[in-house]
């Protein structure tokens, strides 16, 4: 998958390869994916809209995640 593009207050963008080097650090803390905005389902949904979401999706979605203005929620639950 290629890197996000570059965004104010977020980096160079990273490959893949270049990113895991710093997400095997990371995960010796429990806080420095959190405090870096990298933290899941962060990352995979910043991904997902950058790469299939509208414009609207962007601009309401993308920038907030990136920004680290807004974080994302994952719920599930068992059928009864």
């Amino acid at each position: 998958m290629e890197p996000l593009p570059p965004h104010p207050g977020t980096g160079a963008g990273l490959t893949n390869l270049e990113y895991a080097p710093l997400a095997e650090i990371m995960g010796s803390s429990h806080l420095a994916s959190e405090a870096c905005n990298c933290n899941a389902p962060d990352t995979g949904n910043m991904e997902v809209l950058e790469l299939f979401g509208t414009g609207e999706h962007k601009e309401k979605y993308l920038k907030p995640l990136l920004d680290g203005t807004m974080a994302p929620a994952f719920a599930m639950t068992n059928p009864p």
